[in-house]
């Protein structure tokens, strides 16, 4: 697993592997984010996911914060089959100026009798011609016991192709996958780049090596290997040290390490390369999720190396929420709200202009839930005595509106 930049591509891909382990979906996610170990978390987007009465993704909708409030940012409109897949994902933007969402981008998917995505095209809308362009197709193919075998991806440009790359897998009797092609496309066809072949020990289906080899352009043949991965396994963790050749000798360059809880649940990664001049292996990121009782991901963290104190610190924090229906900016809340005092110390009054009932969620700047309470009244009291000094952010949610509100404990 390579190291990713924070974006909302990465929370995403954690949704989804939650989502494939049959765990509850999350219906919001926060992310907060900073750009130094001395510079504080602070909000950065929030997703508010909406289902069909039978669980069904129909629609999502992102805000980035502004420092004070959310504000409207992107949302993503899907079409499912009745198995629940998605077959048509719109990818929308907030045009503020006329206070509408404009089409940006379309993800058409296909699938077989399994379940199994097939074949997904990726389009631009150009509203000059009000016509859909593709830019590219993804095509999948299956074993009968529904292994991937092929998996070919598409650049176009103007309907044209201009790029691809295409991987090829060759599995054992056993069903354990002992190679991968990786091949490029090639002003028309597909040509070999790269092949990892994969070992185990016996009949056991944890992978114990790879190497990996380059196509030779001029002999038309597989060269030796010349980058190769051992993997060793303990109770909860497996680590992977990765090597490349050079000068005619294997040195180290990359490990990382793996941790798992008892359900056999990711829980901490840490990856390290190998310094050629102490000959030690330096720490430089890392990522960590969090679950609750029912294996739902509460939290996933990732984590980087400080380069001006060499300290481990949390960049980016996605948390997430599975009970809050709402979206957080639709529509804004529109009765009038006071928080007295503000700076607070004990406690803050909150004024409202109605006696709707009121929901009331106070997060810290990590974006953690540390209080919560239900009102019936114009006027309520919240204590704060349990709260660190600091700044916090109040929903407060009525009729399905919300407005966020910060606060200082002092």
């Amino acid at each position: 697993m390579k190291f990713l930049l924070p974006s909302l591509l990465v929370v995403l891909c954690c949704f989804s592997q939650i989502a494939a382990q049959n765990s509850p979906l999350p219906t919001r996610i926060t992310t907060l984010k900073t750009n130094a170990a001395n510079i504080p978390l602070e909000f950065d987007e929030q997703s508010t996911f909406f289902y069909t009465d039978q669980g069904h993704i129909n629609k999502d909708r992102t805000n980035e914060w502004n420092g004070l409030d959310w504000d409207f940012y992107t949302q993503n409109l899907y079409v499912t089959d009745a198995a629940g897949n998605i077959v048509e994902r719109i990818f929308q933007k907030r045009n503020t100026a006329t206070a509408t969402w404009v089409s940006e981008n379309r993800i058409s998917y296909q699938y077989n009798g399994n379940n199994q995505g097939i074949f997904s095209t990726f389009e631009l809308w150009k509203p000059g011609t009000g016509t859909w362009e593709l830019r590219s197709t993804t095509e999948t193919t299956y074993s009968n016991t529904g292994k991937v075998l092929e998996n070919t991806s598409k650049i176009f440009v103007g309907n044209v192709v201009s790029s691809g790359t295409r991987n090829l897998y060759t599995y054992d009797g056993n069903d354990r996958v002992i190679e991968l092609s990786l091949q490029t496309w090639s002003n028309g066809p597909f040509v070999n780049n790269q092949k990892i072949s994969y070992q185990y020990n016996g009949d056991e289906v944890d992978i114990q090596s790879s190497s990996t080899s380059s196509w030779n352009l001029g002999t038309n043949a597989w060269a030796a290997s010349h980058k190769r991965a051992m993997y060793s396994y303990a109770p909860n963790q497996w680590v992977v040290l990765e090597e490349k050749l050079l000068n005619n000798e294997w040195e180290p360059f990359a490990r990382s390490t793996h941790q798992s809880d008892d359900n056999d649940l990711p829980t901490v990664s840490l990856y390290e390369t190998w310094n050629t001049t102490t000959l030690d292996w330096v720490l430089t990121s890392g990522t960590a999720l969090e679950y609750n009782m029912d294996q739902s991901l509460s939290k996933y963290i990732l984590s980087r190396i400080d380069n001006n104190t060499d300290v481990l610190f949390d960049f980016y924090i996605a948390n997430y929420d599975y009970e809050v229906f709402v979206d957080v900016h639709s529509p804004t809340l529109a009765a009038k709200v006071t928080l007295s005092p503000n700076p607070a110390h004990d406690f803050v009054q909150v004024e409202l202009d109605n006696d709707q009932p009121t929901v009331l969620r106070l997060y810290d700047v990590h974006g953690v839930l540390v209080n919560q309470m239900r009102s019936y009244s114009k006027s309520t009291s919240m204590l704060l005595t349990g709260q660190k000094s600091g700044t916090y952010f109040l929903y407060i949610e009525q009729g399905g509106a919300v407005r966020v509100m910060p606060l200082v404990k002092m």
